[in-house]
């Protein structure tokens, strides 16, 4: 079942644009640490920086690196600025909730951070349903199958399978 804010969110994704599942590439953990080090470089060494999504799992996916940088309310702002101050303007922004900077290469998104307050539902909600996918292997193997049944839907059709399932699995691992 997906939330009001889930219907309205995917009511903006494409139903042209089709999505691409790539294999998983060792290589990704190199690229994120090295991103990662950049942006500890001038947000600060204690800053949090994390490799998320299917990276973090170690899955196919869709060829992104996910690097969340989870701060509190109170960091919120000046961590934005930092951050801006580097990467230039976000191209999606929640103030005070999230916002996304994407790195292309050839035109295609090939990095994607996200500075998220880490109070709200949605990034607890995230890193419940990764985590639990990692200790429930029949879980993620449902996830992979998602996935690899995925190539060729439009990214409205993607994000509306996904939904559905990650919030199924939060239903279950809430309790």
């Amino acid at each position: 079942m997906l939330t009001k804010d889930q219907k309205e969110w995917l009511n903006h994704l494409s139903d042209s644009n089709f999505i691409k599942i790539t294999p998983f590439d060792p290589k990704i953990i190199e690229i994120f640490k090295s991103e990662r080090d950049t942006l500890k470089s001038f947000l600060g060494s204690s800053q949090e920086v994390l490799l998320r999504g299917s990276s973090y799992l170690e899955i196919q996916g869709k060829g992104e690196l996910d690097i969340y940088i989870p701060v509190s309310p109170k960091d919120f702002n000046p961590t934005m600025e930092k951050l801006i101050n580097h990467l230039g303007m976000p191209e999606s922004a929640y103030p005070g909730e999230r916002m996304r900077w994407n790195k292309r290469e050839d035109g295609e998104t090939v990095i994607e951070i996200f500075l998220i307050d880490k109070t709200i539902d949605d990034w607890k909600n995230m890193v419940l349903f990764e985590e639990y996918l990692l200790t429930h292997p029949e879980c993620l193997e449902e996830y992979i199958s998602l996935k690899q049944s995925s190539p060729g839907l439009t990214s409205r059709a993607y994000y509306t399978k996904k939904l559905e399932f990650m919030n199924k699995i939060i239903e279950v691992a809430k309790k």
